[in-house]
């Protein structure tokens, strides 16, 4: 008998609940339950579903001459165990109740007797079923619960087969588990190297759509045709310096600074800083001239873009604008490898 394609009548040795259930789903005396929904079990029994040993297993007593290649006849004699507690065939049954139709016509001394007889028999009729329902509690998930069919009390009448589980069962849904949670160790893993990677990309592109790199034909940076913008070496930012000690072309500047604009103050400084320096060239400065740097905060330029700030919708306070300046300093590091990174 093919066992992909039959089902066994066992009993549930947690309640002793009698079910018929796909033959391949039994490992020795434990049985296998999927973790579906009422309906689902039914349908996964009907069409006897591939086991799958990351299921809960049940200790379970197999029938005796209780597999068949047809599931409603499984079921069938499932629920005659439910009704009488015996599996007899049903042509047992006929002949057994053919039998006591029978009417004996004897003396009163017989009849007696057979009244005796009859009364016998009525005790040693098993009394009706106690219906029960499955609850099985389990372990990877402890909070559902699965409904079995409705079944009788265990009775002394069954036909019942102990059959020894193999040990290789338990030891390998013990490696599935171990497999399994690796598996979830290493998606949280590529999870979160995955947002730090999208968050990167969104950064450069909020520096990539910040930089100025053709200002307009009208700009004040069209009078300084001598300077390349942003300003790459010292001997470029110390002639720019010279100019911006001129107060007419300090507050031309300021003027046109306070142009860039920006979703937030830190953003505006981002921008205006991309329009003046380069990163190579900010790697020399901090903004009070610590691990051997040149001072920022002594510059023109550094009025410049305080100045310029304080004319914008952005501006919260001077504080604010230096810390903004102090952390574009200290980035220009991540920002020059990045951009290395991306041109290789």
């Amino acid at each position: 008998m093919d066992e992909d394609h039959s089902w066994s009548v066992v009993q549930f040795m947690e309640d002793h609940t009698v079910e018929a259930v796909p033959t391949a789903w039994i490992q020795g005396d434990q049985c296998h339950w999927p973790a579906y929904t009422p309906d689902k079990v039914i349908n996964a029994i009907r069409k006897s579903e591939p086991l799958n040993t990351c299921w809960t297993s049940h200790r379970v007593k197999v029938f005796r001459n209780a597999t068949f290649n047809d599931y409603m006849r499984a079921r069938n004699k499932a629920k005659v165990a439910e009704e009488t507690s015996d599996l007899a065939s049903e042509a047992e049954m006929e002949s057994t109740k053919r039998k006591r139709k029978l009417k004996k016509v004897f003396s009163s001394s017989s009849s007696e007797e057979d009244s005796m007889e009859n009364n016998n028999i009525k005790k040693s009729l098993p009394t009706p079923p106690i219906l029960k329902k499955l609850k099985s509690k389990l372990t990877t998930q402890p909070e559902k619960e699965d409904v079995c069919p409705n079944s009788p009390s265990n009775s002394a009448d069954f036909s019942i087969l102990e059959i020894q589980p193999p040990a290789a069962s338990c030891e390998a849904c013990i490696e599935k588990d171990k497999n399994f949670k690796t598996l979830i160790q290493q998606n949280h893993l590529l999870r979160s190297i995955t947002q730090d990677i999208l968050s990167e990309i969104k950064n450069l592109k909020e520096e990539i759509k910040g930089q100025v790199r053709a200002p307009p034909a009208s700009s004040v940076f069209n009078k300084y045709p001598n300077f390349q913008f942003p300003l790459n070496n010292e001997e470029e930012f110390s002639m720019f310096e010279e100019i911006l000690t001129n107060v007419e072309n300090f507050n031309d500047w300021v003027t046109e600074l306070a142009k860039a604009g920006g979703s937030d103050h830190y953003n505006f400084i981002k921008r205006v800083l991309h329009t003046l320096i380069t990163n190579d060239l900010a790697l020399k400065f901090s903004w009070l001239g610590r691990k051997c740097k040149k001072p920022f905060f002594e510059t023109n330029m550094a009025r410049l873009i305080m100045c310029a700030a304080e004319q914008t919708n952005t501006f919260i306070d001077r504080k604010k604008t230096e810390t903004s300046i102090q952390l574009w300093l200290r980035r220009a590091g991540d920002r020059k490898l990045s951009k290395e990174n991306k041109n290789m």
